[in-house]
């Protein structure tokens, strides 16, 4: 192991688990199951639970409180059923579609009102571990009222997560279709809510990378190919509308990097490590979907944290009129090379002529 990384690991931030090795179903098991030996515990932080599959988890228990895009690194694809069951979203969700309701309806008729019961009731299914029961209510809200992100969204993630020690009623092919569906209605309402058919959009994804792995296991490459690309198809448009989800990010890396794709699936972990360079380091060290470019994804990092250094002083004298690697990549579609991103890593002008340059000039990750 690299020293870089061996100063990562002995640091604060745990190794997140790689559900790879494991079926999808299991892995969902035995994060519950060791969140559950945390809160019998007295202990704040995820760790190795004795029995459990899971190595480590870099996340407490008042983390299951936050959103995605806050959770950063930290966010695992098995939490999100634990985090939808947490009394602020389930809270938020039902303002969203009763605000929905008002909308398209002076006049609340008791169907829509039944709907909305049904959907507040399955939120409370969910919270309780009652999977099957409330996948039964969201889809008896759907009979009523189709046309409903929110609950598109619920029955898209039940689909796709819905394991627990009693349950399954998983289904990854239905899972992406309601998903998809979410995100076709949340595209078409006011701005507050759009970043909805972005997170829409990367539900889809896991569930389309899901059926992908599937279809390897099964010695379907080609068709293991077109699920992964459907994948980066849905990313690229959910990354226009939620640009702050940086799973975004790690999961179209993912998927470049399994389908031999190593420029692309670079340059996301380098926006990436502009996030959180210490979590995602760590966290790409341990994912085994990274294999085929390990070597390389260590050098980036490494460069980063060097990058880091130099750019963030040159950062505080120019301001807004700075733009870096993450902006550059995100808004004009910049690859760069390792060779770039060191030459990259030294700032190319004195601090005497940044601060005479600051207000007049911009300041750009660019290679001539």
């Amino acid at each position: 192991m690299s020293n870089f990384l061996s100063t990562i690991r002995s640091g604060h931030v745990l190794r997140p688990y790689y559900y790879g090795a494991h079926k999808w179903d299991n892995y969902l098991v035995d994060i519950q199951e060791t969140i559950a030996g945390l809160k019998t515990s007295n202990n704040t932080t995820v760790s190795e639970v004795s029995g459990s599959d899971v190595d480590e988890l870099s996340f407490t228990l008042s983390d299951l409180s936050s959103s995605i895009e806050d959770l950063g690194a930290k966010f695992e694809w098995g939490l999100t059923l634990l985090i939808d069951g947490q009394e602020r979203q389930i809270k938020l969700l039902n303002q969203i579609v009763g605000q929905l309701d008002a909308i398209r309806e002076a006049v609340q008729l008791p169907s829509t009102t039944r709907a909305r019961e049904l959907f507040s009731l399955g939120q409370n299914d969910v919270r309780n571990g009652f999977l099957p029961e409330a996948l039964k209510k969201f889809l008896a809200a759907e009979q009523i009222n189709e046309v409903n992100f929110p609950l598109q969204l619920q029955i898209g993630k039940l689909l796709l997560y819905g394991k627990n020690q009693t349950d399954d009623v998983i289904d990854l092919a239905k899972a992406e279709k309601h998903l998809l569906l979410a995100s076709r209605y949340a595209g078409h309402l006011s701005k507050k809510w759009v970043k909805y058919h972005g997170i829409s959009l990367f539900h889809a994804a896991v569930a389309a990378y899901l059926i992908g792995e599937r279809e390897k296991l099964a010695g379907r490459s080609d068709s293991m190919q077109k699920c992964l690309e459907r994948a980066l198809v849905a990313i690229g448009f959910a990354a226009q509308s939620w640009p702050e989800g940086s799973e975004l990010y790690y999961l179209a890396a993912k998927c470049h990097a399994l389908l031999g794709q190593e420029a692309e699936s670079l340059a996301n972990l380098v926006i990436l490590a502009e996030r959180d360079l210490i979590g995602y380091a760590a966290k790409v060290d341990q994912d085994q979907d990274f294999d085929t470019i390990r070597n390389e994804a260590r050098v980036s990092f490494r460069i980063a944290l060097a990058r880091h250094a130099n750019w963030d002083a040159a950062h505080k004298i120019m301001g807004r009129n700075f733009l870096g690697v993450e902006e550059v990549s995100k808004y004009f579609g910049a690859i760069y090379t390792h060779t770039q991103l060191e030459y990259l890593s030294d700032i190319p002008f004195p601090e005497r002529t940044l601060r005479e340059c600051k207000d007049t000039h911009i300041l750009v990750a660019d290679i001539q």
